[in-house]
């Protein structure tokens, strides 16, 4: 399909050629860089966003490519902005130094091989996270702090006329109360106005999506798929993970920066489960991994393996993620 489009500003440039999926204003653009290669990002603000990741894609280049580090990269970059399941709009163009990228490891050359990808990986997070920490909805929540509510049992029930009973949510709510909906958070009344203030009362269900409660004076809406995922996520983290042996171990090779990223993530990583033997050079095997991560793609799991240098605690986290 030929696209004949009139001169335009890179963020307009993107909504054209998206056929109007969405309107310029939802989209800004964001610069950052490295040693040998710079990142523009067109990307909408948390407001806005998809069940999937069509619209997150990366240009190296001027060339598009399926680099899942960098996917994964601006998905990190939006995490804790939007609901669970739920995908931004982003448009990572990366303008690098040839020298740094091979593009013939692909016939139709729509993957390529980085030497300095876990800076690039960095890149795009901190850009994200970056515009995400100044985003005016991003400041206003964070100025505005939790509402008290407007009235009495009276507004409440007005309110909340008409949803569904409370049945079936009490391990959510039980999760949630123990949680306070946000760590380290603790209600905006002061226990003589409210003795409850630590115990989640829940209202009903709304539109057979959210829960509806309210603790202390915040009136609490939460997302049922995501609460639902942090069961599970809660679930993983209270047992040891159980270790799978691979019959045929997943060979890889790795550049000089995906060694060194490796081999300083490879005693938290065999602690968690992954057996990861050297055979010499640039090659890798990787021989026993997490039971619940063995259905995955082999590039995911070699994509997860170079990722980025992280702590103990950041790597057991996306591992039960």
């Amino acid at each position: 399909m030929a696209l004949f489009l009139p001169p335009a500003s890179l963020v307009e440039r993107v909504s054209l050629a998206h056929e109007r999926a969405f309107p310029p204003d939802f989209l800004e653009t964001h610069d950052a860089g490295g040693p040998g290669f710079s990142v523009t990002a067109v990307c909408s603000g948390p407001e806005v966003s998809r069940p999937d990741r069509k619209l997150i894609q990366i240009y190296v280049n001027r060339r598009r490519i399926f680099e899942y580090s960098l996917l994964q990269a601006v998905e990190y970059g939006y995490d804790g902005y939007l609901p669970g399941g739920l995908k931004p709009i982003a448009f990572v163009f990366i303008d690098i130094d040839p020298a740094l990228v091979d593009f013939n490891i692909h016939p139709a050359k729509r993957e390529a091989r980085f030497r300095n990808l876990p800076l690039l990986h960095g890149a795009v997070v901190a850009l994200i996270k970056s515009f995400l920490q100044k985003h005016p909805l991003a400041e206003r929540l964070a100025s505005e702090g939790p509402a008290a509510p407007a009235g009495g049992s009276a507004t409440e029930a007005g309110l909340f006329s008409g949803i569904a009973s409370p049945t079936g949510h009490h391990d959510i709510i039980d999760t949630i109360t123990r949680l306070k909906i946000r760590e380290g958070a603790s209600p905006s009344v002061t226990p003589a106005a409210a003795p409850d203030a630590d115990v989640l009362r829940y209202l009903g269900q709304l539109w057979n999506v959210y829960l509806a409660g309210l603790l202390g004076g915040e009136l609490i809406l939460v997302d049922q798929h995501a609460a639902h995922e942090r069961l599970l996520f809660d679930d993983l983290a209270g047992r040891p993970l159980e270790v799978e042996q691979l019959a045929i171990p997943i060979a890889f090779e790795l550049e000089d920066e995906e060694i060194e990223t490796l081999e300083g993530n490879r005693s938290e990583l065999e602690k968690l489960g992954f057996k990861i033997d050297s055979p010499g050079g640039r090659a890798y095997e990787l021989a026993a991994l997490p039971a619940a991560l063995a259905p995955l793609p082999e590039q995911v799991l070699i994509d997860f393996l170079k990722g980025e240098r992280a702590d103990a605690g950041e790597l057991r986290r996306r591992v039960l993620a």
